[in-house]
C-alpha cells in the first residue's frame, strides 16, 4: 500500500510545494507517501498507464464533496484492498477525470492548484492522523 500525489503544471510558489512536501513527509510516519510532479498531467487515463492497478482518485469541481472523515475511510479501503491509491490534481488548466475510480470535489468554491495541493496534501495527513490514532485532528 502506498498513496502517491501525482501533480500536473508547474508550481510558482515555493513556499506551497514546501507546504505540500512537509505534510507529504509527515504522512510517511503511516505509510509509504511519496509526491509525483508530471508537468503535462491532463487526464487519469496517462496515470493508469503510469500506475498499473492503482485507484485513482482525481479531484475536480463536479466531484462529490467529501468530509474528513469520508476521506480517511476511502484511505482505509485502499488499506485494506492493499492497492496503491493514487490523487490526482491537474495544472492551473484543469484535470480531465474520465477515467478517474473516483472523483472529488474540495468545495463549491474554486480554488488555485496549488491551492488544491496544500489542501490535499494536508487532508492526506488528516485522514492518515485519523486512521492510525494520531491526535493531531482533535
Amino acid at each position: 500500500m502506498k498513496i502517491i500525489l501525482a501533480l500536473g503544471g508547474r508550481t510558482k510558489l515555493s513556499q506551497s510545494k514546501e507546504i505540500v512536501e512537509r505534510f507529504i513527509k509527515m504522512s510517511n510516519r503511516f505509510l509509504p507517501c511519496s509526491i509525483e510532479y508530471i508537468k503535462n498531467l491532463k487526464n487519469c487515463r496517462e496515470l493508469r498507464e503510469r500506475f498499473p492497478g492503482a485507484i485513482l482518485i482525481g479531484f475536480s469541481p463536479q466531484g462529490e464533496e467529501k468530509r474528513s472523515e469520508e476521506f480517511a475511510e476511502l484511505i482505509r479501503d485502499g488499506i485494506r484492498e492493499g492497492k496503491k491509491l493514487v490523487f490526482a490534481i491537474g495544472s492551473a488548466k484543469g484535470l480531465s477525470v474520465d477515467s478517474c475510480a473516483k472523483i472529488i470535489s474540495l468545495s463549491k468554491m474554486t480554488f488555485s492548484h496549488e491551492t488544491a495541493r496544500i489542501m490535499v496534501a494536508e487532508q492526506i495527513f488528516r485522514a492518515l492522523c485519523l486512521i492510525f490514532g494520531h491526535p493531531y485532528p482533535k
